[in-house]
């Protein structure tokens, strides 16, 4: 099996340094791969996903196939928790009704974290180009099943979860 170094943009470079490649899935295809690649890798998790967002845009966070997969992963046993913020997109009313049912715990930051991506069991991970809004274009999925890549996601995901707030379950977006 082949492993490479994959050469991301200089500002991913500075929060996570060069990620190692064992297997890569890269598509420009937008929002629409983005969903079917998720899914995929939330129906996978066992123990935990782990997901950090700009702002629960409606059109992934309110998809069918997402909350089925995520509600699939909470009848599991599966522990979700979202970071996001600042601002929550309100027509994300699934996602935000799982987080009122006590299902899912959605962490707010005071400002838009600069990579989104998901961490599923601490040993996957997919992280999509870097976008810093909502662009079509931009919502590239880049899926990895890594060597460290997922360690290291998931030390900037703890890092941002202690800088973020618990949305109450009930409590408004």
């Amino acid at each position: 099996m082949k492993i490479e170094t994959l050469q991301k943009s200089r500002k991913e470079n500075e929060l996570i340094g060069p990620l190692e490649v064992v297997f890569g899935i890269y598509s420009n295809k937008g929002k629409e791969k983005c969903i079917i690649e998720s899914e995929k890798l939330f129906s996978r998790a066992r123990s935990s996903i782990r997901i950090v967002s700009g702002i629960l845009n409606h059109d992934f966070y309110d998809d069918d196939r997402i909350i089925g997969a995520l509600k699939k992963a909470v009848d599991r046993k599966v522990s979700v928790e979202i970071i996001s913020g600042p601002e929550i997109d309100e027509k994300s009313k699934r996602i935000l009704d799982l987080n009122k049912q006590g299902k899912i715990e959605i962490w707010k930051l005071q400002n838009t974290p600069e990579l989104h991506y998901s961490i599923i069991d601490e040993k996957h991970a997919r992280l999509e180009n870097f976008h810093s809004t909502y662009d079509e274009e931009s919502l590239a999925t880049i899926e990895w099943w890594t060597i460290g890549t997922a360690v290291k996601l998931m030390g900037e995901y703890k890092k941002l979860r202690q800088q973020a707030e618990l949305l109450q379950p009930g409590e408004a977006a």
